[in-house]
């Protein structure tokens, strides 16, 4: 979900902020970037951008100039990879401070957002491919944008902004459960916490500083993958577009298994081993409820895309089974690898 903070001036209309003729710039020299954080000054509108995340939940705080006109623009369009093939979206606008909606890809899958402000939306303006709308509740379409004015800020703006693969409700639950406040600063710290726990599971004890950058940097990258696909209440998307909660075990997803199958597997069973369970059982429900009970070959939000050959999983589970791992249905296992 396409964010960007913009300053709206009373001159130009908010077809030209809307339709992408306003863009914001920036140097590189103005970015921050780090694990669990992000900040960026834009050259342009002075407004200084930054995120953080919990699991489910992504925090942001603009600061904009106090004398200017505080506005946001939100994208649906917008999207990368498959997420880039939209079948359909809604934005609502719930009250003055929370918004909600979702996009729904070609291939099914439907994402729900709930977005939470700081301060008090003043107004409102929607498109929907051909018709700029002021001050409507809910749109739907496969063109919806936003444009949304806070007039004048005397302090930064705050974002939360949860997700789920369940529902509105999911996503409004995971932040009631993972943001409660609008403390950016200390999400900002959890989740640099958070970060230095799993890169601290390898201690380089020596090396070259620029040697120390990369393997960390790939310590980093070797983590991001598979990641939790759950609610905080224990929901998630089945294979078959059902929801089901996960009882006894963390569910996953996006396992990109032809490439991961030969050394990133193996490392989870050696740094990653109190998530390996759960990483399995993820993969033996995905296939007890796919077409045909097959396990993830290349695979997001818990449904296989026919874009990778082998069938890895085979190599993963076995391995994971070899090394002591029984934290699963190893029964199911089985029967699902022949």
């Amino acid at each position: 979900f396409l964010f960007l903070p913009v300053i709206k001036s009373d001159s130009l209309p908010e077809s030209q902020y809307i339709s992408g003729e306003i863009r914001n710039f920036f140097d590189h020299k103005n970015e921050d970037a780090s694990p669990g954080y992000y900040a960026v000054q834009f050259t342009n509108c002075n407004i200084k951008a930054e995120l953080t995340a919990t699991a489910r939940v992504g925090v942001h705080r603009y600061t904009y100039h106090s004398s200017e006109n505080a506005s946001l623009i939100i994208n649906l369009v917008h999207g990368l990879g498959n997420y880039s093939n939209l079948a359909d979206a809604n934005l609502t606008i719930d009250n003055d401070s929370i918004i909600s909606g979702f996009r729904l890809i070609d291939e099914g899958v439907k994402t729900y957002f709930v977005a939470h402000f700081s301060a008090p939306i003043l107004k409102t303006t929607l498109y929907d491919g051909t018709n700029y709308i002021t001050n409507i509740k809910s749109l739907n379409g496969k063109s919806i944008k936003a444009l949304l004015s806070f007039g004048k800020l005397n302090k930064p703006l705050i974002i939360r902004v949860g997700l789920s693969f369940c529902s509105i409700a999911g996503a409004e639950r995971n932040i009631q459960t993972e943001t409660p406040n609008e403390d950016f600063d200390y999400y900002r710290l959890q989740a640099r916490a958070c970060w230095n726990r799993q890169l601290s599971k390898i201690i380089l004890k020596e090396g070259k500083k620029d040697d120390v950058i990369k393997f960390y940097t790939s310590l980093y990258h070797a983590s991001l993958a598979p990641f939790e696909f759950s609610d905080a209440d224990s929901n998630y998307l089945c294979a078959d577009n059902t929801v089901r909660k996960s009882i006894g075990f963390k569910n996953y997803t996006f396992f990109s298994l032809w490439d991961t199958y030969r050394a990133l597997n193996p490392l989870h069973t050696l740094i990653n081993a109190d998530r390996v369970n759960d990483m399995m059982q993820s993969m033996v429900v995905q296939a007890e409820y796919s077409k045909n009970n097959v396990m993830p070959m290349w695979s997001l939000a818990s449904r296989n895309y026919s874009n990778m050959a082998g069938y890895s999983a085979a190599t993963v589970i076995a391995e994971a089974y070899e090394k002591g791992f029984r934290g699963f249905d190893a029964q199911k296992r089985l029967l699902y690898i022949k």
